[in-house]
């Protein structure tokens, strides 16, 4: 035992108490057993951790302890009182002889079912009763659960609730609550959580009781995520001698709805009684209790604190220097982190996020005026403004802020200032702070914060934390990320510094550390609620779909959060088409991110992308200028390579000439060589115009992509604009291509972007040179060292091939191939063959439903392997729905062509197919009736399939035809280039 803990718990008990020893089994808690000497009895002392007491209000966990106090039920342990021992917060119960549920499950196993209903039946009761009294426990597990003199008695009933209103668990960024136990609700901290979270908690504990085990397990955020997402086994599979009505109930308390579970604890009770029925055994004096128990709770809300109305909604901005002192500037800057962490969610407050407010003050160069403070803070939404400003005085620092009402921006509500030594932003921090929350708290007393918010220790890894957060605001996204893995490195238990990591890293699509990611994933609801919730909403889900509607919950209550809102607009851009959702519904998402970081180029560079992926010309010019003007803002010989990279891949897609006059000289004099294959394959995919494909073919003109010189470091990705408009010269040309190709390792890449590109043509019916796809297909499978991944590849073409060609041979083959393999990709590949296999065979009805349920199982998989594949069984299967008349689930199957597409394999399968499907769209609009939808595709159509043969005169006839008859226009449409 701590002496010194010992000490203050004794000498806070008074003489009336003796501390005998210290129990265990109290989790982050300590638990001491002591003796009220007055009354002769054992008592059990709970000593809350350090960073819940350092964070709560010690008078409003008195008060509310005092409330919970008053609840007696017979299968609640009462709290007797609470007191502080040197700013460590405890409780004290009565000791009861016996075990905890945990300790006996861990020694008996399941319990009989007439022993684990009764259990069940009497938490029940005290759930029933305490929650008709507001109170709700957040914490129900077998520790909690005591079995004394043949009874159940749940313990630490209403403790989150004290901690929670006395400011402790918002201000730590904490949850009560255990994983496994925790209600899907609870794990997202969702504000509107009810006693039904209870309910969910004693589902899983009925299950243990009955089964030996919860129903998930695994790392804390494993088990989060199965919450959210993993049906558990049935109970009645698990353990067959238990009653299907109990069964049933204890399966409906683990529905991850609120709404789908039992409503109240007596609804579960009935059903229990029904089995097993029992007297009720209330108290008598119940009635006169819950009369008190509610004038208490009732006057506790009338008196609670509250914050002035203007103050819940607040921006905390940079705090100005006049002199440019530099380390001043850079702590003013750094206020805006640590001052938002502390005081966001402390009681009714609202701060915006500090990385917006950064990134809009960018440019202030630490002086910001008052009028530029209110800009940013009604960019942001927020009602209130604090502004401030730094002096120093030798060693010392001395910082001013006020409080600006926007709504009437006069004079400020209130100022506050404090004088410390220059290096001490902790305490610095801690008294604007605390001076702030004074000052806008408008009853009772203002909570206690500290820096702790940030939960560091270190101040080395405070400083590389503030230097990310810094860095992040001015798009130094790979300098930030360096920064927090400093700061990570320096103190491995800073778990906020954990996740902005992992946001860093995300933002650039880079691999995050496994040491730092396993780290957060068991630590995760060490996190703020919001930070938590995005995580648990992007990690949790199963489809696609799951995920983009997780993230759209996140976004709807934190809608100015920049991560939620990246998160969201990014899935929405480049996944979200086979998951039902157009393109343009990430438009607004990446406007407001415009708006929320205005510097911030990769924020502009997606918004061109999604403007332009949806058509939107007017909203992609706007974006462009925005573009144009932040990434000229540094001179050319300052622009990094990833810079360049990003002005390379608008220079393709904008509107006018200068980026092909201005980015091409620059690389040829600055040596600077990107890797421009993801930039030269979007240049043209969602170009229904021919000035931006002729923008395009200039721009690789210009750089002489075309010339033998540039074929090593360019590989294939420079032919693939004249092989979108389908022009059969350079299909005929890859061969000879692809050997030129010096690295070995070059040709093999090159290798596989041809046949992908060959046998997606060869589908639809277009030329492909006389080498056939399955004899290349065949030899990448059986290069030395080929990945499994690589055969299966190699297989599926070959067999596709096969079916095109009538070869049965080659496709039995094939097929067996696929059959031997137990993989679940080599499954779906079989079942891709034999729908095609049936499609090219006359039976397209039966080839198209196939095809769907293919689809419904596998198309929206967050991690689909094998674009090629899915590309083919989409744009065939469409065809053959539209044949049958049936439109709409046609037209689903097309929607991902127009998704902004970033990997090798769906950029090809998208480009090889754009074509045809734009046609098949608008052949699909006039079967539904849309006769604008119809013209747009097939002027689409028209704009890029301008380089094709012969073959393809027929589908620009059927186009053209459409166009006119549906009272469009051919007006500017490319005549065919031969």
């Amino acid at each position: 035992m701590d002496p010194a803990l010992r000490e203050a718990l004794q000498r806070s008990l008074g003489p009336g108490f003796r501390i005998d020893r210290e129990l265990g089994g109290g989790g982050m808690s300590k638990v001491f057993l002591a003796t009220d000497l007055s009354l002769d009895r054992q008592v059990v002392v709970k000593v809350l951790p350090a960073e819940l007491s350092a964070a709560a209000s010690v008078d409003r966990f008195r008060r509310e302890i005092q409330l919970i106090a008053k609840l007696q039920h017979p299968h609640v342990v009462p709290i007797l009182s609470s007191g502080d021992a040197d700013g460590t917060l405890y409780y004290v119960m009565p000791f009861l002889s016996g075990e905890t549920l945990r300790a006996r499950l861990a020694r008996d196993g399941p319990l009989k079912v007439s022993e684990a209903v009764r259990i069940l039946r009497e938490m029940l009761d005290a759930l029933a009763f305490a929650h008709a009294h507001g109170t709700i426990h957040r914490d129900i597990k077998p520790e909690n659960i005591l079995l004394s003199s043949s009874h159940a008695v749940l313990a630490d009933f209403g403790v989150s609730k004290a901690l929670q209103d006395a400011g402790a668990l918002t201000s730590v960024g904490m949850t009560v609550g255990t994983p496994t136990y925790m209600a899907p609700e609870q794990a997202a901290a969702d504000p509107t959580l009810d006693h039904r979270a209870d309910l969910y908690a004693v589902g899983i504990v009925a299950y243990e009781m009955l089964t030996g085990a919860p129903p998930f397990s695994g790392t804390p955020s494993q088990v989060i995520k199965s919450h959210f997402a993993d049906t558990p086994v049935p109970l009645k599979q698990r353990r067959s001698d238990v009653p299907d009505s109990i069964a049933e109930v204890v399966m409906r308390a683990l529905e991850k709805d609120p709404s789908r579970r039992p409503q109240t604890a007596e609804e579960m009770m009935a059903v229990l009684d029904a089995v097993a029925p029992r007297k009720r055994s209330r108290v008598p004096a119940i009635a006169a209790s819950a009369i008190t128990v509610a004038a208490a709770v009732t006057a506790w809300f009338l008196l609670r604190p509250v914050v002035i109305a203007s103050a819940q909604s607040m921006t905390i901005t940079p705090f100005s220097v006049a002199d440019g002192d530099t380390a001043l500037v850079r702590l003013g800057q750094n206020l805006v982190t640590t001052m938002s962490a502390n005081i966001d969610g402390v009681g009714d407050i609202r701060v915006a996020d500090p990385i917006s407010v950064l990134s809009q003050a960018k440019s202030s160069g630490g002086l910001l005026s008052n009028a530029a403070a209110f800009a940013i803070a009604r960019t942001l939404g927020s009602r209130s403004v604090v502004v401030g400003n730094l002096t120093r005085a030798g060693a010392m620092v001395r910082a001013e802020l006020a409080l600006y009402e926007l709504a009437a921006p006069g004079a400020p509500l209130f100022r506050v200032s404090t004088s410390l030594p220059v290096d001490s932003i902790g305490a610095l921090t801690d008294s604007l702070t605390w001076g702030l929350l004074r000052a806008v708290w408008a009853k009772g007393s203002a909570p206690t914060v500290n820096v702790s918010s940030i939960d560091t220790r270190s101040p080395a890894a405070l400083r590389e934390f503030l230097e990310g957060e810094r860095l992040f605001a001015r798009d130094d996204i790979v300098g930030s990320a360096s920064a927090y893995q400093r700061a990570v490195e320096l103190d491995t238990t800073f778990w906020f510094a954990h996740y902005r990591y992992r946001v860093a890293r995300s933002w650039t699509q880079s691999p995050v550390d496994t040491g730092i990611a396993r780290r957060l994933d068991r630590h995760l609801a060490r996190l703020p609620e919001r930070e938590r919730s995005l995580i648990v909403a992007y990690d949790s889900a199963r489809t696609m779909s799951d995920r983009l509607q997780r993230l759209r919950a996140v976004v709807a209550r934190y809608p100015d959060y920049p991560p939620a809102l990246l998160s969201l607009g990014d899935e929405l851009l480049h996944n979200g088409a086979p998951a039902g959702v157009e393109v343009r519904d990430a438009i607004p998402h990446f406007t407001r991110l415009v708006q929320l970081m205005p510097t911030d180029v990769t924020m502009a560079e997606h918004l061109v992308f999604a403007c332009m992926a949806a058509g939107q010309d007017d909203c992609a010019r706007t974006a462009f200028a925005h573009f144009d003007t932040l990434a000229h803002a540094d001179s050319a010989t300052e622009l990094s390579t990833q810079r360049v990279q990003r002005l390379l891949g608008i220079a393709m897609q904008g509107p006018g000439p200068r980026w092909v006059d201005s980015v091409a000289p620059l690389l040829r004099a600055g040596g600077v060589v990107p890797d421009i294959n993801n930039v030269a394959a979007h240049g043209a995919q969602f170009a229904d115009r021919p000035d931006l494909l002729r923008a395009q073919e200039r721009l690789f003109e210009t750089l002489g992509s075309y010339g033998p010189a540039a074929v090593q470091r360019m590989g294939v990705r420079p032919l693939v604009s004249r092989l979108l408009r389908g022009d059969q010269a350079t299909a005929d040309s890859l061969g000879t291509f692809i050997a030129a190709i010096p690295d070995a390792q070059a040709r093999v890449a090159g290798s596989l972007i041809a046949n992908r590109w060959i046998t997606l043509w060869e589908l639809q019916g277009l030329r492909v040179p006389d080498r056939t796809t399955a004899d290349q297909a065949l030899a990448l499978g059986a290069l030395p060292g080929a990945t499994p991944e690589l055969r299966r590849e190699a297989a599926w073409v070959a067999g596709a091939n096969a079916i095109w060609r009538g070869d049965s041979t080659l496709l039995r083959a094939q097929m067996g191939a696929l059959a031997s393999d137990t993989s679940a990709m080599g499954r779906r590949m079989v079942r891709s063959l034999r729908a095609l296999q049936l499609g090219r065979s006359g039976k397209r009805g039966a080839a198209a439903e196939s095809l769907l349920v293919v689809e419904r199982e596998h198309g929206e998989s967050l991690s689909p392997q094998f674009q090629t594949m899915l590309a083919a069984d989409r744009l065939m299967g469409a065809e053959w729905l539209a044949e049958a008349g049936r439109f709409a689930p046609a037209d689903s199957l097309l929607r991902f062509t127009r998704s902004y597409t970033t990997s090798t394999d769906e950029i090809v399968a998208v480009q090889a197919t754009f074509g045809a499907a734009q046609l098949l769209r608008s052949r699909i609009a006039e079967g539904l009736g849309e006769k604008a939808r119809a013209v747009e595709f097939a002027r689409i159509f028209l704009a890029t399939f301008d380089m094709a043969g012969a073959e393809a005169e027929g589908r620009r006839a059927e186009a053209r035809d459409r166009v006119t008859r549906m009272g469009g226009t051919l007006e500017g449409l490319p005549a065919r280039r031969r």
